[in-house]
């Protein structure tokens, strides 16, 4: 949370707060990816996007280096962690030390308030 808040406030945006429901989603989901040692986004049942969470998933060594390297991609994942909607993320963490992804699976959810522009 403080590395994601203190690049945010780097980019002139307000800070989240995290969310206890959240960081059940991000862990269940974190979790499974470490027991299937899969590397996807979860399915959300949503009727449209603004009524599910946004995912950043990684596997990593440590969390902090997923925030670098979303830091640094060009590929949205900057940009997404600072999007001035996002009002909440959850985290989930699972360890995996098997198969092609060995490491901390790291998943956050960001939840975006569609009202605000």
């Amino acid at each position: 949370m403080q590395q994601l808040n203190a690049f945010r406030a780097e980019q002139g945006v307000a800070p989240v707060s995290e969310s206890a429901e959240l960081n059940a989603i991000a862990q269940k989901w974190a979790e499974h990816e470490a027991a299937l040692s899969e590397f996807e986004h979860s399915s959300f049942s949503c009727w449209t996007y603004t009524d599910c969470p946004h995912e950043h998933i990684a596997a990593v060594g440590d969390p902090t280096e997923a925030i670098d390297v979303w830091k640094d991609s060009t590929d949205g994942h900057r940009e997404d962690m600072y999007y001035t909607t996002s009002v909440a993320v959850g985290h989930g963490f699972a360890k995996y030390t098997a198969g092609p992804y060995k490491g901390m699976w790291f998943v956050v959810q960001f939840w975006h308030d569609h009202n605000e522009h």
